[in-house]
């Protein structure tokens, strides 16, 4: 058990995950990455009918597994299952628990405007434009979440694991 060290915040491993995964987080997008969606907004029109094609071809792919679920039972599931990791992650401070807390809850609204994306892309083929903008849109609520957390997650690491000042 010496061989593994369990000190997440001062481990690079931690870090490097975070920040790859805000990366791709903020730069893919239904498997197209960001920089070819602003190149065809800009300087390539006739690749914009191809990238509408390939997010339709690959919002109904990620569609082709999918069973609706009762809702409430999601929610409710899902917010007991976070609210009860929460809860013993930081009131008995077990900071494994914690960093992938950091990790992994704030990609949640992320995730939730990417598949509301995914629906409205296969309720109804947009236009490049509209398409662009949603995904601009998400971009950025992606790249405020990202900062936030990395901050919050610092921050955490930093002063009070290290300061032994944690709950």
């Amino acid at each position: 058990m010496g061989l593994i060290e369990f000190h997440s915040f001062s481990n690079a491993w931690f870090w490097l995950c975070m920040i790859s995964l805000w990366a791709f987080a903020s730069q893919v997008f239904l498997g197209l990455p960001y920089h070819h969606l602003k190149l065809a907004s800009r300087h390539n029109p006739e690749r914009k009918t191809v990238l509408v094609q390939a997010a339709h071809l690959n919002a109904q792919r990620l569609l082709w597994g999918y069973r609706p679920f009762p809702k409430p039972l999601v929610a409710g599931l899902g917010s007991f299952f976070i609210t009860f990791w929460g809860v013993v992650a930081f009131s008995y401070s077990v900071e494994p628990l914690q960093a992938l807390f950091f990790l992994f809850v704030p990609a949640l609204p992320t995730l939730y405007l990417r598949w509301l994306l995914v629906l409205w892309i296969v309720k109804t083929p947009p236009k490049f434009d509209e398409l662009f903008e949603k995904i601009k849109s998400i971009r950025f609520w992606t790249l405020v979440s990202s900062i936030t957390t990395i901050f919050v997650s610092t921050f955490w690491g930093v002063f009070f694991l290290k300061n032994g000042l944690a709950i």
